[in-house]
């Protein structure tokens, strides 16, 4: 967790928990990341401790015996399962594991090797070719008594890769107080766009995000809809290449029908925007930690998504939202065909994205899992 990244997920969801635990379960927690330091570092971030150690075993092993603390949850992937875990053998402290992203789909892994570079879709697809028993078995003989996922269906993977149903718990993430904000419908008065219908895609325009997927779906629906619209709210980072986006954005038939908005807004700005699309348009190929807050803000706010199926994220919102096979842009057309125009589905969809995030805990009940894993 270094530092600036703890909005992202799964970060997010370790600062809720930790958050949940001190302040209404009367807990000590702190986080631990390593970090290139060679020496160890402390910070806060909203109240929380956060320890940076230096990288490797030896380290992490030496703070842990050296702190006394009671229980440890530790961070695994599937691909885990490959590697030696034996040094967590000798942690006295009470161990649960948990899993920072989800299970991935081998077409999703393909499209992925397609769009972008080797050195960023190799982890997924070790995590789909990895045997899921291996993590489970290797956690097991190190002394883990139980395992947290963050979806159903990564439980249901746990529990058949051998661990029993009562030591699997699932501890979705929290929603926000997101459908709350104050709109300013100013805003969307300056850009031409109130009571303008619409499309909304959210964030960075990366590979993993089906950014490349998106824009050819909508180029040719627009190329049917002459009314046919797309906003892209784009986040950039200093560290990220975006010029495969930027150069299939110049190739578009119809790029006069998309309208790109690069400035920074805030939380009201943003729930502006999604109370008055149409629909948000998230076609994640990979969904590296689940499930993004996106959709639960998004739902949230009653305004449909348009997304692929994918993971346990499309297996827990999948009765508010509509989804296609992941990857297919024939299929994210046909979406954004059926959803254009059809205000029957568009208000059906709407109901039910108020029923699933009505029912959706806060954090501080979502948490609750993690201090039921120590017992």
């Amino acid at each position: 967790m270094q530092k600036g990244t703890e909005r992202l997920m799964p970060w997010r969801t370790l600062i809720e928990v930790a958050k949940t635990l001190n302040t209404f379960e009367n807990y000590d927690v702190k986080i631990v990341s390593t970090s290139k330091t060679n020496i160890v570092l402390n910070r806060t971030y909203q109240g929380i401790e956060i320890v940076e150690i230096p990288e490797g075993e030896s380290s992490f092993n030496t703070f842990m015996n050296n702190s006394n603390l009671d229980v440890l949850y530790y961070p695994v992937s599937w691909r885990d399962g490959l590697k030696n875990l034996t040094f967590l053998k000798s942690i006295k402290s009470r161990k649960i594991a948990y899993v920072t992203g989800g299970v991935y789909s081998f077409r999703g892994v393909c499209l992925l090797f397609k769009t972008t570079n080797f050195h960023l879709a190799k982890p997924y697809l070790l995590e789909v070719i990895t045997p899921k028993i291996l993590i489970t078995s290797k956690l097991k003989a190190c002394g883990f008594s139980k395992i947290v996922s963050f979806s159903n269906l990564t439980a249901r993977a746990l529990i058949k890769s051998g661990w029993e149903k009562e030591n699997v718990i699932t501890a979705l993430p929290g929603k926000d107080n997101f459908h709350k904000l104050n709109s300013d419908k100013s805003i969307l008065e300056d850009k031409k766009l109130l009571n303008r219908k619409f499309y909304l895609f959210m964030g960075a325009p990366a590979e993993a995000r089906g950014s490349m997927q998106l824009l050819e779906s909508f180029d040719r629906f627009a190329s049917k809809n002459a009314d046919a619209l797309l906003v892209m709210l784009m986040r950039t980072d200093n560290h990220s290449n975006y010029s495969k986006f930027e150069s299939k954005l110049e190739t578009l038939k119809n790029r006069n029908q998309l309208l790109i908005i690069r400035e920074t807004l805030t939380p009201a700005d943003l729930k502006t925007y999604v109370e008055a699309a149409r629909a948000v348009v998230l076609p994640f190929l990979i969904i590296p930690s689940e499930i993004p807050l996106t959709y639960f803000e998004v739902l949230s706010c009653g305004t449909p998504v348009i997304t692929f199926k994918n993971g346990g994220t499309y297996d827990y919102i999948k009765d508010a939202v509509i989804g296609c096979e992941t990857g297919c842009v024939k299929g994210l057309e046909q979406l954004m065909n059926n959803l254009w125009n059809d205000d029957e589905l568009h208000n059906k969809l709407s109901l039910k994205a108020f029923e699933l995030m009505d029912s959706h805990p806060g954090w501080s009940e979502a948490n609750l899992g993690w201090k039921k894993a120590m017992y």
